[in-house]
């Protein structure tokens, strides 16, 4: 089972906004934040419970002499590697929204974000990170057991 889904960043407009640092919080938010891109598998892919790191570069996983993946090439590498049960209450609730979905399923939830320096909300539209999300899940075909 593999599911996507991508969250977006408005949900940081009403914490920022009353955030000491309000006026600049909100600069990189319309700067950068449009959204984040998620991969949800369960435990019929070899990546469960794996590092995000390790996914984007298998060389340097010290412990794995016999990397046998092609190392995941995503906007910003992974940013994001959590089991359901610990991930951060947007993210849970974007995941639960998804049909057929529980909150007590058993998957391991791999993430990117755009918000990096060079990410601007014009080049990383919602519609762009879903076509990034979905590159991300083809790629992720390639644990599949």
């Amino acid at each position: 089972m593999i599911k996507t889904f991508i969250v977006l960043n408005d949900w940081m407009d009403e914490r920022l906004s009353k955030s000491w640092l309000s006026g600049l919080a909100c600069d990189l938010l319309y700067t950068h934040w449009a959204a984040n891109g998620y991969v949800a598998v369960d435990k019929s892919y070899k990546c469960y419970w794996k590092n995000n790191n390790d996914l984007c570069w298998p060389e340097l996983v010290e412990d794995n002499p016999d990397i046998d993946y092609d190392p995941i090439d995503i906007h910003g590498w992974l940013t994001f590697g959590q089991h359901l049960s610990t991930v951060w209450g947007y993210i849970k609730k974007a995941y639960l929204e998804l049909p057929g979905t529980s909150e007590n399923d058993d998957v391991w939830i791999f993430g990117f974000d755009t918000n990096h320096y060079w990410d601007n909300q014009s080049e990383w539209t919602v519609e762009k990170v879903r076509e990034e999300t979905e590159h991300l899940a083809k790629q992720m075909e390639q644990f599949l057991k």
